[in-house]
């Protein structure tokens, strides 16, 4: 199997243990008996346990930061942008496979590591949605991203949430819920808007 190919059908499988079993009981050597490989096999791929899982964390934020960022920029309507954005969030837990946990409860949340990485993450989101915000109220800046901060934080707790009981309520409710409370706020700063929410 090319390099390429192996390496994502290891993050693949480690991925799944990691979900099932938590960061501290999946061992290197269930991942690779799961992945059906030797345990050098593993380690030619990653130099231990925490750089594989540091790696699946970085597919997956880049796979949201994607997703915001497409959010952002799909329109230049203020209530569009709120609510695709916060939508991104609920996508990103409902997809097929997605290793929303590693992002969202991480069992290594408060390791430096992982803890900078994630701090990276959410500040790097909440400045975007800050500049997007920054363009369409009366808001300066430090004053967007702060809510943009915010509105990120919110919307991935709120996602995470939805995920853990998604037998109470759909994800379209629930991310309507969370995307009219962010716009009742925002709709508050905006300079002029035409928008009407439904």
């Amino acid at each position: 199997m090319p390099r390429d190919e192996r390496r994502a059908q290891l993050m693949g499988v480690a991925q799944r243990t990691f979900s099932q079993h938590g960061y501290f009981a999946a061992s290197m050597d269930l991942i690779a008996e799961n992945a059906g490989v030797s345990k050098p096999v593993l380690y030619q791929h990653f130099s231990s346990k925490l750089d594989l899982y540091v790696a699946l964390l970085e597919h997956e934020l880049d796979s949201l930061v994607l997703a915001v960022r497409e959010a952002l920029n799909a329109s230049d309507d203020p209530f569009t942008t709120v609510r695709s954005t916060v939508e991104a969030y609920f996508d990103f837990v409902a997809r097929e496979g997605s290793a929303h946990e590693l992002v969202f409860e991480s069992d290594l949340s408060h390791e430096a590591t992982i803890a900078r990485r994630l701090r990276q993450f959410r500040d790097t989101i909440g400045l975007e949605i800050g500049q997007k915000l920054a363009t369409f109220t009366s808001l300066d800046q430090f004053e967007a991203t702060y809510l943009g901060l915010a509105v990120t934080a919110a919307a991935e707790r709120a996602a995470g949430l939805w995920q853990q009981t998604s037998d109470e309520m759909t994800r379209e409710c629930a991310s309507e819920l969370v995307w009219r409370l962010a716009w009742r706020g925002i709709d508050g700063y905006l300079e002029h808007s035409t928008t009407q929410m439904p």
